[in-house]
């Protein structure tokens, strides 16, 4: 799992390195700025960016970890006032809010010449998630599901 995640976020990052402006640093690279709120995943993330600079070793790349409780308003804070991370964690709940905003960059134009990228690789469900008006705003890269266990004898006998 960890090599996955750690194969997803690269690819991510190198996809969204095309579409991101990217910030210069003092030694003359590109900086990319990343948000994410579980720093559970820092091992795979360090070791994604570790594979990512070896093929663009030009590029920086800076990581934020937010607590969940922060994440939301720190994002959408920094992203209205055009100083946010050019890569940043977001979910199903969050999505609509931040794309009808204009707070997402539609990836059509950067996804059209890369041979690499397919939707039709991704769960249509995911794919059908992070899209709007048939275009789509965020590369899934991982996929979780919600579960409801319960003691059926004890919820019966309480109807």
């Amino acid at each position: 799992m960890k090599k996955l995640l750690s194969l997803c976020i690269f690819v991510l990052i190198s996809i969204m390195l095309v579409a991101c402006s990217g910030k210069s640093s003092g030694d003359g690279k590109k900086t990319i700025e990343v948000a994410l709120w579980d720093e559970n995943v820092s091992a795979a993330v360090d070791a994604s960016i570790e594979s990512f600079k070896k093929e663009h070793p030009d590029v920086n790349v800076k990581v934020t970890y937010t607590p969940f409780a922060e994440y939301w308003t720190k994002l959408r804070t920094s992203l209205g006032g055009g100083s946010g991370p050019d890569i940043f964690w977001m979910n199903g709940p969050n999505f609509y809010q931040y794309v009808t905003s204009d707070l997402i960059k539609d990836l059509e134009p950067f996804l059209q010449g890369d041979e690499e990228f397919a939707k039709e690789n991704y769960y249509p469900a995911v794919v059908d998630l992070y899209s709007y008006e048939d275009k789509l705003y965020a590369a899934p890269y991982f996929v979780d599901s919600i579960g409801l266990f319960y003691n059926k004898k004890l919820f019966m006998k309480q109807a």
